[in-house]
């Protein structure tokens, strides 16, 4: 055992542990304590106080048995799309860098933690060897996150060093108990400003249902999926997606598969068609209504939220406002966690359509073609107008 800090190459690493405390009483929730492996520099950045994350009440799921697949979470009640399932802070961080096993640095990351706490994690799976690591490193690396955390301007260079220092995972008790599917249901959006992950339903998710994130790219084909999940994780995938049988039915997955994720490359995107007027008005609109067609068809809405976004604006720029309206209030149920920004702003759009300063101008365009007026300038100017983010 060595104690830190610790030295990995010209980097230095302290143990860190923080309590978390809600900031309401009315919240009535216990303090929550993450223990992580952090550089030094990063410490005055990370909170010592966080805004409440409060759990829904009564909760939407359970953890329990999923048969070979060990633990699962489960839904105890109908979850709409869009919805929240679960808000969590970590249980542990740690740097992608793997710390050699002699330091001790991982068995004194986990006793850092309160007993419950440190207990529940131990209980998770770990699909790592123990002559590729310790125990308590493999849990880690089994269950863990890719998270954004804040640094310092001396680590925020482009050099391979400081993009490999800035690389690190969480642990989460609750959101990683969400086994895999490559037709996933769920998927969670981590946000540094809570400093927590927000687990969210991709579609409707009925009583009884297990609750399925994804571990891999759900547009690689099968065999691809397959290998990949075999050699990160240890199991070879059993999902709907992956049980498909008959030959000719995994080959028109594996294309459909392959179509989403070659759409942006060979279909035309809103950003190309809106200035384009000899292109066909609704050009867009059925392109992407395919894609979500084909998302449906492979349980595939993980990909869905730019495809919603890009025909409500295509309506937008024809003036279309039943259509735009119907498509921007889809787009906010089912954005509100990936991209709340995003939300907020077709929220008020979607409140007053004609406020956009791009409203209806691929009418207006074809009004003034169909009397010889130019649109030349009105081109030029309106990626002017055009602030979506």
């Amino acid at each position: 055992m060595k104690p830190a800090p610790w030295k990995h190459g010209s980097q230095e690493y302290v143990l860190h542990s923080v309590p978390f405390k809600f900031t309401s009483p009315a919240s009535h929730q216990e303090d929550l304590e993450c223990a992580m492996i952090l550089d030094p520099r990063m410490v005055s950045l990370i909170p010592t106080s966080l805004l409440a994350v409060v759990p829904s009440h009564p909760s939407c799921f359970e953890v329990r048995s999923a048969g070979e697949k060990g633990a699962g979470m489960f839904a105890i009640r109908d979850i709409s799309a869009g919805n929240l399932i679960i808000s969590e802070h970590p249980a542990i961080i740690i740097p992608s860098a793997s710390l050699p096993r002699d330091y001790g640095a991982y068995e004194a990351l986990y006793q850092a933690l309160p007993e419950n706490i440190r207990v529940d994690l131990l209980k998770m799976a770990n699909w790592k060897s123990i002559e590729e690591c310790s125990h308590e490193e493999g849990i880690a690396r089994t269950n863990g996150t890719d998270v954004d955390l804040l640094f310092p301007d001396e680590m925020k260079g482009d050099e391979f060093e400081h993009r490999r220092a800035r690389e690190y995972g969480a642990t989460f008790l609750k959101i990683d108990r969400c086994n895999h599917s490559c037709s996933p249901n769920a998927a969670h959006k981590w946000d540094v400003a809570t400093f927590a992950s927000h687990l969210y339903a991709l579609r409707d998710i009925k009583v009884g249902e297990e609750i399925c994130i994804t571990y891999t790219d759900v547009t690689a084909p099968r065999q691809t999926r397959r290998e990949k999940l075999r050699k990160s994780y240890g199991f070879v995938c059993n999902c709907d997606a992956c049980r498909i049988q008959d030959g000719e039915e995994r080959e028109k997955s594996d294309l459909s598969r392959e179509e989403l994720h070659d759409w942006w490359f060979i279909h035309p995107s809103y950003g190309r068609w809106w200035k384009d007027m000899c292109r066909a008005d609704d050009t867009v609109i059925k392109s992407h209504q395919r894609a979500l067609q084909l998302m449906e068809q492979e349980g595939a809405q993980v990909l869905q939220c730019a495809f919603v976004e890009e025909i409500a604006l295509c309506y937008a720029a024809l003036g279309n406002e039943e259509e735009f309206i119907k498509w921007g209030k889809t787009l906010i149920g089912l954005c509100q966690i990936p991209n709340p920004q995003l939300a907020r702003q077709f929220e008020v759009w979607v409140g007053n359509p004609t406020s956009m300063k791009a409203w209806a101008w691929r009418r207006k365009q074809r009004r003034q073609a169909s009397r010889g007026v130019s649109t030349s300038e009105d081109l030029c100017d309106l990626s002017l107008l055009l602030s979506l983010e």
